[in-house]
Order: structure tokens, then C-alpha cells, then sequence
């Protein structure tokens, strides 16, 4: 659900994510006073890259999902 640009700010995986953000970034919402869904999406996309990258049968998880996935997301410009 992450990668849909169209997600919803209230998606538990965003709430969570900035959580763990904003230990290590204490002035994210000082920059930003809306939820920074394209900065907590691209920390999502690079963590499942690390997990891939380190891991074969991950990286299968995470592209056979990503690609089931892809045809139903309206990505607009992206």
C-alpha cells in the first residue's frame, strides 16, 4: 500500500514509519507540517531494497509482490 502515491496519511505503515523516522530526525515536522508521504516512501522503498539486497528469497518476496501489485496503481507522474 506504500508505494501508491495515492495512500492515505492515516495507513498504519506510515504512522509507523514516522515514528521510527523521527528518532533519527527530530526536525522532520518542523520542515514539514503535513505528513512527508514521499520522504516516508522512499525510506519504505529503501529499506525493502536492503532487505533484498542482503537476502535472495526476500528479494523474490518483495518483486513478486511488487509486480502482482503494479497494475493497479495509478501513479500519475511517477
Amino acid at each position: 500500500a506504500t508505494l501508491d502515491p495515492n495512500t492515505s496519511d492515516t495507513e498504519q505503515v506510515f504512522i509507523d514509519t514516522e515514528i521510527i523516522i523521527t528518532k533519527h530526525w527530530e526536525a522532520l515536522r518542523v520542515r514539514h507540517n503535513e505528513m512527508p508521504k514521499n520522504i516516508i516512501r522512499g525510506v519504505i522503498i529503501a529499506a525493502l531494497y536492503q532487505l533484498g539486497k542482503n537476502n535472495s528469497i526476500t528479494a523474490r518476496i518483495i518483486y513478486l509482490t511488487g509486480i502482482n501489485f503494479f497494475p493497479y496503481l495509478k501513479l500519475g507522474s511517477e
